[in-house]
């Protein structure tokens, strides 16, 4: 136990010496002075880390690019330092002084101005910790709908020196008329900009992206029924219905809302005959295209007939069953033959087509009673 404390001692005593010792730098190499996190000693080209030093601090009060500063004194990636290591300083020559203020900013876009749900997003900065960049959206709820993560990009970045940044931010789940873009490196905000989504929430259909969910095809409708589906944000879709014939049944149209999804009422128009087929084609303003087709009820309870064989007619071992459905659109029917005390003989499934229609071949045991 004594024997730790006297080590501990000593090296305590060498830091206290070593921090308070004189500066001296070689020729060729800056020195800024001591800056928060790089407050150690420089003996010629020597530098001796204290408890609290980064890479990056060191490397702007050296002007030394913190990966040159690294790869110089044979450190590997995550560059741990310890109190009391000496770190050799590369000349530098003279370079630009470090930014007195850390800053970030968005240049482009500028405040006030419509974007879309896809945009180029630009500025600068100085100072920052690795040059990192976060550029947030928030829609007008407040929710994050999308992020950009960068850096700058300039010769003296590595040094804390001034660069610049330019990417693409997407918000494709953005509601409300504006966004506010949020200027953040390493978790402090610098700057922010609220800018309009579109024209006043609009904003652009960016997609072909379409579908139709409900109704369901070969499915009855009724005269006026909910047509539903899914598109891309933004995007208006209008629903037209016609006949076998392509008249013109009816039409209406719909808005995305909760992200992609869109609804509205459509209502059948003209003389139309019950059971007839009916075709519904949603577009959406950015060439997206659906299409479903249902069956016009009429207002009449869907029936089934069997056509043949015809009543009381009699069969062989092996028969064939057809007959036609009104109102069942595309379906699977199950035909079952009964004996005359009442039990199953046979029992087989058949898909009608669109027009309700269905045809099989039955085959039963002869010797069923």
């Amino acid at each position: 136990m004594r024997k730790s404390f006297l080590i501990t001692l000593l090296a305590v005593l060498w830091l206290v010496l070593a921090a308070s010792s004189s500066s001296a730098q070689s020729p060729g190499i800056v020195d800024n002075g001591w800056m928060p996190h790089a407050q150690g000693p420089l003996n010629g080209d020597i530098y001796t880390v204290i408890w609290g030093d980064t890479v990056f601090s060191i490397s702007r009060r050296f002007n030394v690019d913190q990966y040159t500063l690294m790869s110089y004194n044979g450190i590997p990636s995550p560059y741990r330092l310890l109190a009391g290591q000496p770190i050799r300083i590369p000349t530098s020559g003279p370079g630009p002084q470090p930014c007195p203020s850390p800053f970030l900013t968005i240049t482009n876009p500028p405040p006030n101005t419509n974007v879309g749900t896809s945009f180029p997003v630009s500025g600068s900065g100085c100072g920052l910790f690795e040059g990192n960049v976060f550029i947030r959206a928030l829609d007008s709820r407040g929710v994050q709908v999308g992020q950009v993560v960068t850096t700058l990009s300039g010769p003296t970045v590595g040094i804390g020196g001034q660069g610049t940044y330019n990417d693409t931010m997407t918000v494709a789940g953005a509601q409300g008329p504006t966004l506010t873009l949020l200027a953040i490196s390493n978790n402090v905000e610098y700057s922010r900009v609220t800018v309009n989504l579109g024209g006043g929430g609009i904003g652009q259909c960016q997609s072909s992206a379409l579908s139709i969910f409900e109704p369901g095809e070969g499915a009855n409708v009724p005269a006026s029924f909910t047509v539903r589906g899914d598109a891309a944000f933004n995007c208006t879709v209008t629903i037209t219905a016609r006949d076998g014939g392509g008249r013109q049944l009816g039409t209406a149209n719909a808005g995305t809302f909760q992200g992609t999804q869109w609804s509205t009422t459509l209502a059948l128009q003209g003389g139309i005959a019950p059971w007839s087929d009916i075709f519904i084609e949603a577009r959406t303003n950015g060439g997206g295209v659906a299409q479903r087709r249902v069956r016009f009820d009429g207002g009449q309870p869907p029936s089934l007939t069997i056509t043949e064989p015809a009543p009381n007619t009699p069969l062989l071992t092996t028969f064939r069953v057809r007959g036609a459905g009104a109102g069942l659109g595309n379906t699977t029917l199950i035909v079952q033959a009964i004996s005359n005390n009442g039990g199953l003989i046979q029992e087989q499934s058949v898909q009608t087509d669109f027009q309700g229609a269905f045809d099989l071949q039955m085959t039963v045991n002869q010797n069923t009673p």
